[in-house]
């Protein structure tokens, strides 16, 4: 009897106290929303918690939430985590938690009233002729509200580069080469990364000057809690000493103000140009029997040279492809040949050809030539 008024009074007590509660004699069940902060930002990512407890009842694996907020309001980042069950004795009751944690993110300001439905299954061992049958229940248990208070970030000491990044992030820019002679190609690359909003934040980089044609920032990966960009850029100059400093601004909803994370300016050196000694080719068998055929030494030399001559590689554009300044796609464009124009082959690297048209030289993909020798 007494341990009858007992529980008694703990479900009068539960029920009283504004929280969900699923009550079948000593059976019971209480499911509650809670997060750090309910004052929010718009944009911001928040984690909320789930804890169910549960006394006297086992809970099914299947959990399931219903009547959530629209995703136009609170968008859900990725499925919750199941953090597993634990069990504590409290004034000899034994209470079973279950916690799971989501990521979610407010895209309007105002207030956001989070009160769902929560599905679950309830396990009950029944003894039968057959032994012990686990026997399973469907539950829905309704949650006491979790209100938002979402607003906007402020507008004063706003920095002029800031693009709505709101959370914690770190900034890093890595240049490379930095030993380099004009002409050559520098990348620039930059990586944010952290927790927060980042979908606005355009690729980072320099801007085109005297000492620099600097090509469009890349984005070369991107997901929820990081962005990587890449910039290309041709040196013009030896007085481009450094490449400019580089900063990245958001607004940290730890300490609710601006940010500015600067990296740089990053120095560069120059090595002068390397002389690559080239041995003229000699064709030792030409040699060898030029006297034998009773010719002069001005004689070979001219068979030689027309020979030589004869190795010249031409070619004939097929694709519409412009030459370029070095062999790379993101290189300065220097000429665009027509379909069909002639051109004499210097050189290669990798799939690129070295090409001579109307007396100027660049680089052109192999694929767009027709290659002859003449």
């Amino acid at each position: 009897m007494k341990n009858r008024f007992v529980t008694y009074i703990l479900l009068f007590l539960m029920l009283t106290s504004g929280k969900t509660l699923f009550a079948q004699g000593a059976q019971m069940i209480k499911a509650e929303f809670t997060t750090k902060r309910t004052s929010v930002y718009r944009n911001e990512t928040i984690e909320i918690t789930l804890d169910i407890r549960s006394t006297g009842v086992s809970i099914g694996r299947n959990i399931q939430l219903g009547n959530m907020p629209s995703d136009n309001q609170l968008l859900q980042i990725g499925a919750f985590d199941d953090h597993g069950a634990t069990k504590k004795e409290t004034n000899g009751i034994l209470v079973e938690t279950r916690k799971f944690t989501g990521k979610f993110r407010p895209l309007v300001t105002g207030t956001i009233v989070i009160q769902p439905r929560i599905n679950l299954t309830i396990l009950t061992k029944r003894r039968s002729f057959f032994g012990t049958v686990t026997h399973q229940s469907p539950r829905t248990l309704q949650m006491k509200p979790l209100n938002l208070s979402v607003r906007s970030v402020q507008e004063s000491m706003r920095p002029p580069d800031y693009e709505n990044a709101v959370g914690k992030f770190t900034f890093d820019v890595k240049v490379s080469p930095s030993d380099i002679m004009v002409g050559d190609l520098i990348n620039i690359s930059t990586v944010i990364s952290g927790d927060g909003y980042l979908d606005e934040v355009s690729p980072i980089g320099i801007s085109s000057t005297y000492l620099f044609k600097a090509y469009d920032s890349k984005a070369i990966k991107q997901d929820t809690a990081m962005r990587s960009f890449v910039q290309t850029v041709v040196v013009l100059s030896t007085n481009a000493t450094e490449i400019p400093k580089l900063s990245f601004s958001y607004f940290d909803t730890e300490t609710t103000s601006y940010k500015t994370a600067t990296r740089g300016p990053f120095p560069l050196s120059f090595h002068a140009a390397k002389n690559i000694k080239i041995k003229q080719f000699t064709p030792e068998s030409t040699l060898n029997n030029a006297h034998s055929d009773n010719e002069t030494a001005g004689t070979a030399k001219a068979r030689i040279t027309s020979q030589l001559r004869q190795k010249i590689t031409t070619g004939t554009i097929i694709e519409e492809e412009p030459i370029r300044f070095a062999p790379s796609y993101s290189a300065l464009i220097t000429d665009e040949p027509p379909l069909d124009a002639q051109v004499r082959i210097l050189n290669s690297y990798q799939e690129w050809r070295k090409i001579e048209y109307k007396h100027n030289r660049g680089w052109i993909p192999h694929s767009a030539l027709s290659e002859e020798i003449e």
